[in-house]
């Protein structure tokens, strides 16, 4: 495997711990009434970019 690969995959993994749990609390906080004056579209992008990052990974991790 490339360094390149190995790099991306690495900062990709750290994406993905970030990300998740970040969304996934940012969610319920503003469904509990805590973040209301959160936008929905904040909470929308976070989604599909923890989305993309996860179907990137397992990607590489299929194909490497």
């Amino acid at each position: 495997m490339s360094r390149n690969l190995i790099k991306i995959q690495k900062n990709l993994r750290l994406l993905i711990i970030a990300l998740i749990p970040i969304t996934v609390i940012l969610y319920l906080l503003r469904g509990l009434g805590f973040l209301g004056f959160l936008s929905g579209g904040i909470l929308l992008f976070l989604i599909i970019a923890s989305f993309f990052s996860l179907v990137t990974f397992l990607i590489i991790q299929t194909y490497s």
